[in-house]
């Protein structure tokens, strides 16, 4: 069984960094324009665009404010996933196995997100592309029980043993 990569730290991607700047640019670009046409007179205050002029940056900040901060870190004990909006943990003695899932979006397609399962039912979730992972954690995180593959069988074997007392389509 591989070792836990115990003192490591990941970080987020530089493209979801660069894309939360871009994101938070844009936004501040959105709302500079929407209030100086008020503010100049050019318009008159149409509420709900100033409203949602001001969504887009609020949106850029929260979003670059967790890319900068956001790390799964390793230590003796636990994993941890931390960020400015708050941290969750597993202890890496409870761990039950792994998952992987994708979510699907109309607006922005598809994330996988990697799951550890805890003993106690807990989770904790990551998305697959959005930390800089290394060779180190892959081979942890591969050498864990796969609980979608186990689940999958149970569902095999639940089919098989279910024909296998059917009686229906003998003669």
């Amino acid at each position: 069984m591989a070792q836990a990569p115990t003192g490591r730290v990941y970080h987020m991607t530089w493209w979801f960094k660069a894309f939360a700047i871009f994101f938070l640019a844009f936004g501040v670009a959105i709302a500079t324009e929407t209030t100086s046409k008020v503010i100049s007179g050019s318009e008159e205050p149409n509420y709900t665009q100033l409203a949602l002029s001001l969504i887009f940056p609020a949106v850029g900040v929260g979003m670059t404010a967790k890319s900068f901060s956001s790390v799964v870190m390793f230590t003796e004990s636990e994993i941890e996933q931390r960020s400015v909006f708050g941290s969750e943990s597993i202890s890496l003695e409870t761990i039950r196995g792994r998952r992987e899932y994708v979510v699907h979006t109309q607006r922005s397609g598809s994330t996988r997100y990697l799951r550890l399962v805890a003993t106690d039912g807990s989770c904790l979730d990551f998305g697959k592309s959005l930390y800089s992972f290394d060779d180190v954690f892959w081979k942890w995180f591969q050498q864990l029980p796969d609980l979608d593959a186990q689940d999958q069988n149970r569902e095999e074997d639940k089919r098989n043993s279910d024909h296998a007392e059917s009686n229906f389509g003998l003669v």
